[in-house]
C-alpha cells in the first residue's frame, strides 16, 4: 500500500529553491553550536544558485553562498544526506569560472560541475565534453529508503490533501505507456518504447527553467469550464515577467495569475458584424484556432512586444528550432486523440513549451524527443512526446517570439 493511501514518486522528494537556504541555515546552526567552524550566529545565506542535472531541464542541487563559505544543498530530498558540501570559509568550486547571462551550471556529484549554454557542455577549466559521458552518481543514489518515515508519511499526506483541492492535478504521469504523462522522459522511453539498452540525452535547450510560473485551472474562477487557454496565455505572461526588465515586464511580475487570467478572458474578437469573447466560461471555453489570435491580443492589452504565429501543424524540428532561440516559446494545441493525456469528451487541450530533451537507444538506436510543458494543471516536470503527438496528424502548434 503507497504511503498514507497515495503513491509517491521521484517529484514528490523534490527541494524547492526556497527551502534551500532553510536547509543550509540550519545546518549552519547546527555545526555553530558544535564550536568546530568559523561559522556563527551572525552566518547568513546571502545567494542561491540553481545548479542542473545532465540534461538541463530540473535543478539537482543549489549552491547556497553564505556570509562566510557556502553549503550546497540536494534538490532531492531522497538522497542519503541532504548537505552535499559545505566550507566555513572560501569561495564555492564554481567561482572562479566566468559564466556568461546564457549559461547555467550542471552539477551532478559533489565537486563535479560543469557549465553549459543550452548546446555543449565544458568543465570549469573550459574543456568540452560530451554531455552522454557525464556520469551521474548523485542521480543513481536517490531512494524513498534514505527518507525518514515519518516525512514520507507527512508527504504523502500534503500530497493527499493537494490532490483534493487539485482534482486536475490526477493527470500526474505514470510513464508507462505511449499517450500516459510524462514526469521523467528517461523512465517514459524505457517503458514506452525500448527496454534493452540504455536512453542517452543527446539533445537538448531549456533556456526559460528559471522563469516559468504555474497558471493552474484550478486556481481560476469557480466555475468556468475548459480555461486552457487564457491559463497557457497566462502562462506565457508569466515566462515573459519573470524574464524581463520592461515596464510591461514589472507590471506582469508584480499581478497575480487570477488577475491576468480574469483580465485577458474579457477580451472580444470581431467575427462578421458581431464581437465574441474568446473564451466562453459556460461552454467549450476556446476553439485552437482562436488560440494564436487571443494570444496576440492579450499581449497587446499588456503591451508585450511578441510576435505570435499562426497554428500550424506540429512538426518536430519546427519546435527543436523555435526553442533553440533564447526569445522564444511555443504554445501547442494537443488535437483530441491518443496521444493527448490531457483529453476529456473528445476536447484537445493547449500547453506551453518551454525546452525539448532528445533520448537515444544505444540498443534499438531509436530517437524520440520530449517537449517540457506548462500543462496548466500540474506544477513540477511535465513533458510530452513529440513525436507520438506529431504522428497522430491532429495537434498544431505557433512560435511565440519575444523579441518581438
Amino acid at each position: 500500500m503507497p504511503e498514507g493511501g497515495v503513491e509517491l514518486t521521484e517529484d514528490d522528494f523534490i527541494v524547492p529553491e526556497a527551502a534551500a537556504a532553510y536547509i543550509a541555515e540550519f545546518f549552519v546552526e547546527d555545526m555553530a553550536e558544535s564550536g568546530h567552524t568559523r561559522w556563527n550566529s551572525g552566518t547568513k545565506a546571502v545567494n542561491t544558485v540553481v545548479m542542473y542535472d545532465e540534461t538541463g531541464l530540473a535543478p539537482s542541487a543549489y549552491a547556497v553562498e553564505l556570509t562566510e563559505g557556502y553549503v550546497v544543498v540536494s534538490a532531492y530530498a531522497d538522497v542519503p544526506s541532504l548537505v552535499l558540501e559545505w566550507a566555513d570559509e572560501g569561495e564555492p568550486v564554481y567561482s572562479g569560472a566566468s559564466l556568461a547571462a546564457e549559461e547555467d551550471l550542471i552539477y551532478t556529484s559533489p565537486l563535479d560541475y560543469y557549465v553549459t549554454d543550452g548546446e555543449a557542455v565544458e568543465t570549469l577549466q573550459g574543456e568540452e565534453v560530451d554531455a552522454e559521458e557525464i556520469p551521474t552518481p548523485l542521480q543513481d543514489c536517490r531512494s524513498q529508503e534514505n527518507v525518514a518515515p515519518a516525512l514520507r508519511e507527512t508527504i504523502a499526506e500534503e500530497k493527499t490533501a493537494w490532490l483534493e483541492d487539485h482534482p486536475f492535478a490526477a493527470y500526474a504521469g505514470t510513464d508507462s505507456n505511449k499517450g500516459d504523462y510524462i514526469t521523467d522522459p528517461f523512465v517514459y522511453a524505457h517503458n514506452a518504447y525500448t527496454q534493452r539498452g540504455e536512453w542517452k540525452c543527446t539533445d537538448w535547450k531549456n533556456y526559460w527553467e528559471n522563469y516559468t510560473g504555474y497558471a493552474l485551472r484550478d486556481e481560476q474562477i469557480p466555475g468556468c469550464k475548459n480555461p486552457c487557454v487564457p491559463v497557457s496565455i497566462t502562462n506565457l505572461m508569466r515566462l515573459y515577467g519573470n524574464r524581463y526588465g520592461t515596464t510591461s515586464a514589472i507590471a506582469i511580475k508584480n499581478t497575480s495569475n487570477t488577475s491576468i487570467f480574469k483580465s485577458i478572458i474579457e477580451l472580444k474578437y470581431w467575427a462578421g458584424p458581431f464581437q465574441h469573447y474568446y473564451y466562453k466560461p459556460d461552454s467549450k471555453g476556446t476553439t485552437g484556432d482562436l488560440a494564436d489570435d487571443f494570444a496576440r491580443d492579450a499581449f497587446a492589452k499588456y503591451n508585450i512586444n511578441a510576435v505570435v504565429g499562426n497554428m500550424s501543424h506540429l512538426y518536430v524540428s519546427q519546435v527543436k528550432e523555435a526553442l533553440s532561440h533564447t526569445h522564444k516559446v511555443v504554445q501547442i494545441h494537443l488535437g483530441a486523440d491518443d496521444a493527448n493525456p490531457y483529453r476529456v469528451d473528445d476536447i484537445g487541450h493547449v500547453v506551453v513549451g518551454y525546452a525539448y530533451t532528445e533520448l537515444w537507444n544505444d540498443y534499438s538506436n531509436e530517437i524520440y524527443t520530449f517537449i517540457k510543458i506548462l500543462d496548466g494543471q500540474n506544477t513540477g516536470n511535465r513533458f510530452i512526446d513529440a513525436s507520438f503527438v506529431a504522428e497522430q496528424g491532429t495537434s498544431s502548434f505557433a512560435v511565440v517570439d519575444f523579441a518581438g
